[in-house]
């Protein structure tokens, strides 16, 4: 028994250099300790304020909301129903002006193009003036749709009307038209849209319609055929009549024998049955020669618009 107790004191006795070891490591494991569980005490690092983090991405949140709404606010969503206005209120930046000598500059500014006032620029240089909102009208290259934006806008100083003689009124007004006939004399079929615009009561959004029509259609054959394009009336159409001309040599076609049903599809004059009639009868009997063999298909009386034979090439 005794030499058992001797045997245990011996195995789990430390000399003082071990038990310094031991001491030390201990030491060394606590502190380690404090520093997980408190990090702020030992290292003197302060800890995060998460709350405040998060209420100031909240804050920023809400101030980028208010200013997103307020430009939506402020910006004026495109009208198809008035499709002339939208257009205009989309590209004019209208502020409170004296249409007379104004300089270019701000006419620019306000949104007009160069060719309106290099026009309003002619009529002043031939001693044209406005005495009213409405004199605004006299020049051809604005638009209803564009006066009815800056008329509010229109600020001229009350003063009284010069006494003036039918001549000198017709000169004016002359002067007008033929400044206008001069600048746009217009082949329909070859225009762009800085073109187009030129033509009285023909805005941005028209010239967009015509161009696009135009291009679906292969090109204008005839004036009446701007009646097609969507919201043109025979008002509009003949106030521009003086100032537009076609070049039909430049109309494409349609090639009957060699087109897909969605390139034929595509042409305004085609129709969906139509199409399927040219097709079906291309791949059970073969190429169609010409117009009359074209209309002289079962069922295609009823299907083909003579407006269509221009459009149409059967090589």
């Amino acid at each position: 028994m005794t030499k058992f107790k001797q045997h245990t004191k011996t195995l789990f006795s430390f000399s003082r250099g071990e038990q310094t070891a031991v001491l030390t490591l201990l030491l060394l494991l606590l502190l380690a300790l404090l520093m997980s569980l408190f990090p702020a005490i030992i290292t003197g690092k302060q800890k995060w304020d998460y709350q405040a983090f998060d209420a100031s991405i909240r804050t920023y949140y809400a101030e980028l909301r208010m200013r997103d709404s307020l430009e939506a606010l402020q910006k004026k969503e495109f009208d198809f129903i008035q499709p002339d206005q939208a257009a205009v209120e989309q590209k004019f930046n209208p502020f409170p002006f004296n249409p007379n000598m104004l300089a270019e500059a701000e006419w620019k500014k306000m949104g007009m193009a160069d060719h309106q006032i290099k026009m309003i620029k002619n009529y002043e240089k031939k001693g044209g003036k406005f005495y009213r909102k409405e004199d605004l009208k006299k020049i051809y290259a604005i638009s209803d749709a564009e006066y009815q934006i800056l008329e509010p806008y229109i600020v001229i100083p009350a003063v009284e009307k010069p006494l003036s003689t039918p001549v000198v009124k017709t000169e004016v007004v002359a002067f007008v038209e033929e400044e206008y006939e001069l600048d746009i004399m217009v082949e329909l079929n070859t225009a762009d849209v800085e073109t187009l615009v030129q033509l009285p009561q023909i805005g941005q959004w028209f010239a967009e319609r015509i161009i696009r029509y135009r291009d679906n259609l292969g090109g204008f054959k005839e004036l009446k055929q701007l009646l097609e394009v969507y919201r043109m009336d025979s008002v509009r159409l003949a106030t521009i009549k003086p100032y537009i001309e076609f070049d039909t040599t430049l109309i494409l076609t349609k090639k009957v024998n060699t087109d897909d049903f969605r390139g034929l599809l595509s042409h305004p004059y085609i129709s969906f049955d139509l199409t399927k009639l040219i097709v079906n009868h291309r791949e059970r009997r073969g190429k169609i020669n010409s117009w009359d063999e074209l209309i002289g298909l079962p069922g295609a009386d009823t299907l083909v618009q003579q407006k269509l034979q221009p459009y149409l090439d059967f090589n």
